[in-house]
């Protein structure tokens, strides 16, 4: 809870969130938690996300896990209008985009020197994560090609589950608390 105090006071005065947005956050947080609102957390959890990212960003704070969620966010909203069964209500030109938009962050990610040691994240693991990231992305433009829905929005769920994979093996905190 100290480290969102820094980041509080780290956001700018015409910044959208309020004097005391992360508190008030995770007070819901912890409402949602005890309540057992799974659904209500998650969004909670992604909101405060966004808004330490958004800081991060304005702080030029380099946070490797970032990357991640940029493309998790790019990948959440093509999959998204994938697995809409309105889809024919979509331009098919902004779904391709949407997909273009996709390959681009991932190519940007896959791209990035990842230092795995900095979260102790096995650097074995990180490369089949990987491979499996790029392998469903691929599966993903064969589908694209065929342009059909049921088999693009199956593979772009899919592609949701293999980014949070690999999100997940950041998330080895107990390390950090034993190793300083």
């Amino acid at each position: 809870h100290k480290n969102f105090m820094k980041y509080q006071e780290w956001l700018p005065d015409e910044f959208e969130y309020s004097p005391n947005y992360l508190d008030d956050r995770l007070l819901a947080l912890k409402s949602a938690l005890v309540n057992c609102d799974k659904t209500r957390s998650v969004w909670i959890m992604d909101d405060l996300n966004c808004a330490l990212m958004d800081i991060r960003s304005d702080h030029e704070i380099d946070y490797p896990l970032d990357d991640w969620y940029e493309l998790k966010r790019d990948v959440d909203i093509f999959s998204n209008i994938a697995n809409d069964m309105m889809l024919d209500l979509v331009d098919w030109s902004e779904f391709e985009w949407s997909h273009d938009f996709v390959e681009a962050s991932w190519m940007y990610v896959s791209g990035l020197e990842h230092d795995c040691s900095y979260f102790n994240v096995p650097e074995d693991k990180f490369e089949i994560r990987k491979d499996q990231i790029n392998g469903t992305i691929m599966r993903l433009s064969e589908a694209m090609d065929c342009a059909e829905r049921e088999p693009i929005a199956k593979i772009a769920s899919q592609l949701q589950y293999d980014i949070m994979d690999m999100i997940a093996l950041y998330g080895d905190f107990y390390y950090f608390e034993t190793s300083s």
